[in-house]
């Protein structure tokens, strides 16, 4: 009950944006929508959540995040249903109508398609207490509707323009942002570097091997910013920076400025 509950408030804040409430207004149906298995990651968490445009995407979600968010109940009040509906994550990519109003988007609207591609089954119990409970759903989503591919292309992986690393002050202490299309990281040790980047466990000793003690002890700082001139690349418009894209971009800046050579075999060496 506390995992889901947990869970639950990370993405309730991630879709604040987004309106939950019932309303005479009839909301705008989405065009299309995509539900499939997320990709694995060693740490997985809810990513996204947000309209930019007519694009709205949320990944590695949990069935039982979807269905709070989905149908307005906290995550704790989602009962019954298998094991895998707090563990197994999906992304949820869908097609919003030209010029929707974030703040008129119901998620209901999308999950329609998830009803249909999980086979949701669910009956919701307002008494005593706001209660939905899940019936049987699929662990596979079904295959998508045919062109959805056309419908909802591959947007393209953003472009930086400026992408930097370079050693930070001594004992500083780490933090980091995302915001505006910029990446401001303060205070890293390339072990964590390495470690986000290539989806390693900090805490495993042998997951990268041969690795001198410096790169847990040296800080370094990263700053990046989207290609300025891409369309809606300022403020709230920004292009989303996906947790793969900013591996991506961490990878060549350390194989690129660091001449970092890695090797993957079972576990990562560090070579010179």
């Amino acid at each position: 009950m506390l995992m889901r509950a947990f869970a639950g408030m990370i993405l309730l804040a991630l879709v604040s944006g987004l309106v939950f409430a019932q309303s005479a207004d009839t909301p705008p149906a989405f065009e299309a929508a995509d539900v499939h298995v997320s990709p694995h990651r060693t740490f997985p968490f809810v990513e996204g959540g947000v309209l930019r445009g007519d694009r709205y995407v949320l990944r590695q979600a949990t069935m039982v995040d979807l269905i709070a968010a989905a149908y307005g109940v906290d995550a704790s009040n989602v009962q019954g249903g298998p094991l895998w509906l707090e563990t197994d994550r999906f992304d949820v990519i869908a097609k919003a109508p030209a010029k929707t109003p974030p703040a008129t988007v119901k998620l209901i609207s999308i999950f329609d398609a998830v009803d249909k591609q999980l086979g949701l089954k669910r009956e919701r119990q307002t008494a005593p207490r706001p209660v939905l409970i899940v019936d049987s759903v699929n662990q596979k989503p079904t295959a998508n509707q045919p062109g959805l591919e056309k419908i909802l292309p591959s947007p393209p992986p953003p472009q930086f323009d400026v992408a930097v690393i370079k050693p930070g002050k001594p004992g500083a202490q780490f933090r980091g942002k995302i915001n505006g299309g910029q990446v401001d990281v303060q205070g890293t040790t390339l072990k964590f570097l390495i470690s986000f980047a290539w989806d390693l466990n900090p805490n495993d000793e042998e997951a990268l091997v041969g690795a001198p003690k410096w790169l847990d002890a040296d800080r370094f700082d990263i700053l990046a910013k989207v290609v300025s001139d891409a369309p809606g690349s300022a403020g709230a418009n920004a292009p989303q920076i996906a947790i793969e894209d900013l591996r991506q971009m961490i990878q060549a800046l350390l194989e690129d400025n660091l001449s970092m050579n890695l090797s993957e075999k079972t576990h990562r060496n560090f070579g010179p």
